[in-house]
Order: structure tokens, then C-alpha cells, then sequence
């Protein structure tokens, strides 16, 4: 018989937590903070595609009053247009004659088995033991009736297509013009602001003329400002430029940031300096150094830093709020907020437009995931 060692068993515990546990673990805990942080989301997913009286339900899964009156309404429906209003007998005959009397009958055992204070017979005829029960049980148990015809799926792709359908082409809410206010806005804000942060970028990083640092520095100073402080002078300058209520006021002032220039400042320093003295032997000016060489090497930072300033601009709210006057020209932002006026009780509503609201975001993170992580990555690291 051999004889078991603690101090083996305590050695081989530590070695396997030092191996895999902690990494293990670790793994655990963050996956059960990425579900936490994706529960909210997952909600309105999920309310986006119900019927408004089953938002409170947290289960996926309709309850039966639910299924009953969706395959009265919709699958029955669609032939008799006046089945939800028929008498209990008439809808008795109906599943009778769909379903055939022996498993009309064997849902009435089941239902007098998980009803057993009514008192009936498991082995009666439904016809005649129902007149003596309660209205309520009698739709009980004609819900049981319906659940057989009842279909998860079609339930699902039916108010999913309602629900995307009524905010679409909602008659009080213009929300395709919203839709297309925000793409366009954040879209030339987020190719000037390229531009000009790439600009300035190799103005600060490439090229040496006096003073260069310490007007980097004031540049710099600010981001330290609060955005409401500059908001007051930023409408006047709108005013008296002739820009309110227009496209170009909601670009013209966003497209020049300090944080876009201090990315790419910092990425284009990684850059080897070698490569602007080869050019400049070569002959080429600082124009075609700039465009054809700085430039495609700092693509990685040009797209995190055109994510970052996609996503801002797209859920900008308080500037286009100030300037934006006519419906035509709202964006999104402004849009769901007049669409929560009008549709606030209708919560699934409002979900299905939030969630129309956020997939140009989630298409465009899957799209450049992997040149955004290793754009930040390299952008991290001066040369």
C-alpha cells in the first residue's frame, strides 16, 4: 500500500495553480464581467423583438396567454378575421377538428391533472364538463389548445419585422432621414479631422522649426478645456458665419481636434527619421514625404483614430441639439429623443431603434478590429 505524501499533494496543488489555475480563474472572472457588461444589451435585443406586453417578462419565452393570443391572432387569424371574438364552443370545435378529438382529449387529462380543484372527471368530454367550470378555465384551457399550433420562431420573426418595420417608417418620426443626418455628419467629420490631425501630426512629429514643442504643448492645453466652456463662443462664431442650421456648422467645428494630433504625433514618431532623409536625397518634397511616406506607414493610427472619431460624432448630442433647428437636418441622437417623446410607452419601440441605432457602431468595431488593437499597440511605443 503506498503512502500518500501532504507535502507531495500541497506541492503538486501549488505547481498545477501556478500552471493553469490563477490563469483559469482569471479567465472566470473576466468572463463573468464581459456577461455582466453584455446583459443590458442582450435586454434590448430581446425586448426589440417582442410584443409590448411581454417587455416585463425576463425569460425569453412568451407564457401561454401570450402564445394563445398570438396564434389566434396571426395563424387563425389570417383565416377567420373574427376567430378571437367566436364563442368558447365555436374555438373548442375549431382545435377539435384540427387537431382531432383523441388529442383534444388527451390535453384535457392534462389539464384536469394540473387542475385538480375543479373536480372533473380526467375521462369526461370536454364539450360538457367545460360548461360547468369558469370563464378563466375555459380559456385555460383553450390556450392549451393553441399552444400546439404555436411557433417560437415565427413569433420572433414576427414582431421582429413589426416592431423594425413601425420605426422605419414611422409617419411622426423621419427616423431614414436621422439615419442618414448622423452617417453623413459623422463621416466628413471623421475624414477632415483625419486630415487635419495627420497635418498638424507631422508638423510637430517630422519637422523642426522654432518654437515647435512649446506650441505643442499650448495645443495640448486644450484638451483641458471643457468642451460647455467653448460651446457659447462656438455658437456666436456659427451666428455670425451664417451656419446655424446646416451641415457645415455641425462639421466645420469638429474637425480639427488636439487628441487626433497627439495620436498621430506620437504614432508618427515611431516612424525612423531615416526614412525622411533617404526621401529628401532622393529629391521629393515634404508634400510627397507626407503623402507617400508618413502617411500609409501610419494607417494603423489613422484608423483608431478614425473609430474613436466616428463613434464620438455619431452620439453627439448637446452641439447638434444647440444648432440644429429644422427636422430635416436632425441626427439620431436628437431623433430618439423626439421618438421617445412621441413612443415612450411603447418600450419594444424603443428598443428596436436603439438597436437600429448602435449596429453602424458594431459594424464598424468587427469590421477594423484587429488595425484598432494594433494600432493602439503601436501607437504606445515611441521609437
Amino acid at each position: 500500500m503506498s503512502i500518500t505524501n501532504p507535502n507531495q499533494e500541497q506541492f503538486n496543488f501549488r505547481g498545477w495553480w501556478f500552471r493553469k489555475g490563477r490563469f483559469l480563474l482569471s479567465h472566470l472572472f473576466l468572463g463573468f464581467l464581459a456577461l455582466t457588461m453584455l446583459l443590458p444589451f442582450l435586454w434590448m435585443l430581446n425586448a426589440s423583438i417582442k410584443p409590448l406586453d411581454a417587455i416585463e417578462q425576463l425569460s425569453p419565452l412568451p407564457e401561454r396567454p401570450q402564445k394563445a393570443r398570438f396564434v389566434e391572432q396571426m395563424e387563425i387569424g389570417k383565416k377567420d378575421t373574427l376567430f378571437p371574438l367566436r364563442s368558447w364552443e365555436k374555438k373548442l370545435q375549431y382545435y377539435t377538428n384540427l387537431l382531432g378529438p383523441e388529442q383534444v382529449q388527451q390535453l384535457w387529462e392534462k389539464f384536469v391533472r394540473e387542475h385538480p380543484k375543479i373536480g372533473l372527471p380526467p375521462q369526461g368530454d370536454p364539450n360538457v364538463e367545460l360548461q360547468r367550470v369558469s370563464a378563466n378555465l375555459r380559456n385555460t384551457f383553450l390556450e392549451y389548445l393553441a399552444e400546439t399550433q404555436f411557433s417560437l420562431a415565427r413569433y420572433y420573426s414576427h414582431y421582429a419585422r413589426t416592431n423594425y418595420h413601425n420605426v422605419w417608417n414611422s409617419k411622426d418620426i423621419s427616423f431614414k432621414r436621422y439615419y442618414f443626418n448622423s452617417l453623413f455628419v459623422a463621416a466628413w467629420v471623421t475624414l477632415l479631422q483625419c486630415f487635419t490631425s495627420a497635418m498638424a501630426a507631422y508638423a510637430f512629429s517630422r519637422l523642426h522649426w522654432p518654437g515647435r514643442d512649446s506650441v505643442f504643448k499650448l495645443y495640448l492645453a486644450t484638451m483641458m478645456i471643457p468642451g460647455v466652456v467653448t460651446m457659447i463662443p462656438n455658437f456666436a462664431l456659427m451666428v455670425k458665419l451664417r451656419l446655424l442650421d446646416s451641415y457645415v456648422g455641425l462639421i466645420v467645428p469638429a474637425a480639427f481636434s488636439a487628441f487626433g494630433t497627439f495620436l498621430l504625433r506620437q504614432f508618427m514618431l515611431t516612424i525612423p527619421p531615416s526614412l525622411d532623409e533617404a526621401a529628401i536625397i532622393d529629391g521629393a518634397s515634404q508634400w510627397q514625404i507626407f503623402s507617400d511616406i508618413i502617411l500609409p506607414l501610419s494607417r494603423p493610427g489613422l484608423i483608431v483614430l478614425s473609430i474613436f472619431t466616428f463613434m464620438g460624432n455619431y452620439g453627439s448630442f448637446f452641439w447638434p441639439l444647440v444648432l440644429i433647428k429644422s427636422e430635416h437636418l436632425r441626427t439620431l441622437p436628437i431623433g430618439m429623443l423626439y421618438f421617445d417623446s412621441n413612443y415612450g410607452n411603447q418600450t419594444n419601440l424603443i428598443m428596436a431603434a436603439s438597436v437600429m441605432n448602435i449596429v453602424p457602431l458594431i459594424i464598424l468595431f468587427v469590421a477594423v478590429q484587429k488595425h484598432l488593437v494594433r494600432g493602439i499597440q503601436l501607437g504606445a511605443i515611441k521609437g
